[in-house]
């Protein structure tokens, strides 16, 4: 069983809902406040209305939903899964803010699969969508169309990528963790990548990572949110001065 715990901005508990055994980029907040969330066992795709009651949105099928992210711009949900009997055929689809199915996106021209897993998932401000490989040990970008831009396989002076939770700020970088289920305390970091696939820089080197960095996401304050499988808090960083200002 999982916990979905939700604090007010000031570390006070609000609310906490119990699932399934889930995955990992498994939430995910709507423009209206509403929290969607994936179950993997169940197959499918929870809506949690404000009231705090939970509603299916959405069927996956034969496919388990690992990642899920609601656009910024438009509403659709896109979301991250794997075959139900081959955890190494993955897909991403997109669906709208209704739950309709809009677009699926699995293979490149030359017909092989784009994605190995897909743990994480987020859009970027050109509409490109970055996901967390893990298994493939690399970032995959594609466009909102589905065509692939480009991957991105980690930094030299760091010899293992194993990334998860991966954002975009609002400038078009990707920042992404590397250190899935804390595989090597040498290589925690959080790797700054631009909108193209090229580092640009570690936003938090092995020196200063805490422990197994799993997940994180930028608010509208620019603040950087950080959470990590070993570390009991979220951690808080200031990442950009505030651009609305």
């Amino acid at each position: 069983m999982e916990n979905l715990i939700q604090f007010d901005s000031k570390g006070k508990l609000r609310k906490q809902i119990t699932t399934s055994r889930s995955s990992y980029g498994y939430h995910t907040v709507t423009k209206e406040g509403e929290m969607l969330y994936a179950e993997r066992e169940k197959k499918a795709i929870f809506r949690l209305y404000t009231d705090m009651a939970a509603k299916k949105l959405i069927g996956t099928m034969c496919w388990e939903p690992h990642s899920i992210y609601t656009s910024k711009t438009n509403g659709d949900i896109i979301v991250g899964m794997a075959h139900d009997t081959d955890w190494e055929v993955s897909k991403v689809t997109r669906y709208s803010a209704e739950g309709i199915k809009l677009q699926d996106i699995q293979k490149n021209e030359n017909d092989e699969n784009l994605f190995k897993s897909t743990r994480y998932i987020t859009e970027n401000i050109n509409g490109d969508i970055c996901t967390s490989d893990t298994r493939g040990e690399k970032v995959v970008v594609v466009t909102k169309s589905g065509k692939h831009r480009f991957p991105y396989d980690g930094h030299q002076a760091q010899t293992e990528f194993q990334p998860c939770g991966i954002c975009t700020d609002v400038l078009g970088h990707i920042l992404v963790c590397n250190g899935f289920n804390g595989f090597c305390s040498r290589f925690f970091s959080i790797h700054l990548i631009n909108k193209d696939g090229n580092f640009q820089g570690f936003i938090l080197g092995p020196q200063q990572c805490p422990a197994a960095p799993n997940t994180l996401c930028i608010d509208d304050e620019h603040n950087l949110w950080l959470g990590a499988e070993d570390n009991s808090s979220v951690l808080v960083y200031k990442y950009l001065e505030n651009k609305d200002k």
